[in-house]
């Protein structure tokens, strides 16, 4: 839907694990960083503060919309935030998750589906309204650790999001692996009329299945 959404040498590893080895090769130099690299190639990479980026390199967030007899897959295609990570501590007792916040923004009219005159109509004020609307927002409040098996973490994430001129406090189901390296997926459904998105009742489903993918998933 538009804008949707997650300290130190404990850490390094994390930071080494989310990052791809940097060329030693002769080739001409370039002016990309690290960071840049990082986010070309999908990965997500642990700056200071303990911050990860996201962006419309390591972020992907889709859609599928649903009606009698069929369905459209679609996404938005720019995509910016931050991730907070946390430092293991000493006590399992005490384990917390990875992630300690997550914070993200969608730019609206980036927005595409699987056919063009549907992407014009999703824009218009039928449904996104991405003129009136031209983001919508994620920021987390609460993380909760689910389950830890493996390196792969199951959490429930509770935040605000704004969207279609709505605030709502949402929980949804997160996973994340760090298994060579950090891939954060999730899946859910959100109710489009209670965001305002009341077009084609009768004719296209309520419910909206959101997806989203951030860093680089393990081979």
């Amino acid at each position: 839907m538009r804008k949707l959404l997650l300290v130190a040498a404990p850490l390094l590893w994390f930071a080494a694990g989310c990052t791809p080895p940097t060329s030693t090769g002769t080739g001409p130099s370039t002016t990309s960083t690290p960071a840049d690299e990082a986010a070309a190639a999908g990965y997500l990479r642990v700056g200071a503060g303990n911050l990860a980026k996201l962006t419309s390199g390591n972020t992907k967030i889709m859609f599928v919309g649903t009606k009698p007899g069929g369905k459209h897959d679609g996404g938005f295609k720019n995509v910016s935030g931050e991730l907070q990570l946390q430092a293991p501590t000493p006590r399992a007792r005490e384990r917390l998750a990875k992630i300690g916040g997550i914070t993200m923004e969608i730019e609206t009219d980036s927005l595409w589906a699987d056919d063009p005159k549907l992407t014009t109509h999703l824009k218009s004020a039928d449904f996104f309204d991405v003129n009136k609307y031209p983001k919508a927002t994620f920021k987390s409040s609460k993380i909760e650790l689910v389950g830890d098996k493996d390196n792969i973490e199951e959490l429930k994430v509770t935040g605000e999001l704004e969207f279609h001129g709505v605030k709502k406090t949402i929980t949804i189901p997160v996973l994340v692996n760090a298994n060579r390296g950090l891939w954060i997926s999730t899946t859910f459904e959100l109710s489009r009329k209670e965001f305002g998105m009341t077009y084609g009742e009768g004719k296209v489903d309520d419910k909206v299945t959101v997806s989203a993918e951030l860093g680089k998933k393990p081979a």
